[in-house]
């Protein structure tokens, strides 16, 4: 290959990344000379690089608590893309997901989000991860009462908060003598005395009492 002048401009580079593999060619004009060595070497430096797109979802790490929501997005890398997004959840026991990216947690678990694209095809996944809502205090209502021997009162079991996951709780009687207790509350008067009523909570082993003063029945 012969030798021969070449001008070399910012223009000439811009089909290509813009790197130039020497320094002092940038924005100018060179008359001098290049050797087929030289030639060679330039040409291997302006090698295009391939145009790549990608379709990403953001957060890239995305969780939800159960019963709240979370925005998805997806966006396409390197492309003015003008097509609509599909979005898919792999297990709707777990989350859901709205047309524009909403997710819903269902219940506690991991579950696969999916998102394709309608004009370019490219679809993304990501791994959400939905999280229970933590019990976090119990409480007894009321928290002192009184019944008849014989008779019955009903308790309730307040969990706080009130969307907690787990609102299971256990109810016991410490003095099974004077009063029982089954699991939906209910008291029943055994014999005069009082006795301390007690909760606890699954999630979290929380504790809260009550009392119930139990009476004689009223003579006829």
């Amino acid at each position: 290959m012969p030798e021969q002048k070449m001008k070399i401009t910012e223009e000439a580079f811009s089909d290509y990344t813009g790197h130039m593999c020497r320094a002092g060619f940038t924005n100018s004009i060179s008359n001098e000379s290049l050797s087929e060595r030289q030639q060679n070497y330039l040409a291997a430096c302006l090698q295009a690089v391939p145009f790549t797109q990608a379709l990403a979802i953001t957060p890239t790490s995305p969780s939800v608590l159960v019963g709240k929501t979370v925005q998805l997005n997806a966006g396409i890398s390197m492309s003015k893309s003008s097509g609509s997004f599909t979005w898919k959840s792999a297990n709707a026991k777990i989350a859901t997901i709205s047309a524009s990216g909403l997710v819903t947690g269902i219940a506690p678990g991991a579950v696969q989000i999916s998102v394709t694209d309608s004009e370019t095809k490219l679809s993304a996944t990501v791994e959400l991860i939905v999280k229970s809502v933590s019990v976090e205090s119990v409480s007894i209502t009321p928290n002192s009462t009184t019944v008849n021997k014989g008779e019955t009162v009903t308790l309730a079991a307040n969990v706080v908060p009130d969307n907690a996951t787990n609102k299971k709780v256990t109810w016991t009687s410490k003095n099974p003598e004077f009063a029982t207790i089954d699991q939906s509350g209910v008291v029943t008067g055994i014999a005069a005395g009082v006795a301390t009523i007690e909760i606890t909570s699954e999630d979290g082993s929380h504790k809260a009492t009550a009392t119930v003063e139990v009476a004689e029945s009223p003579a006829a």
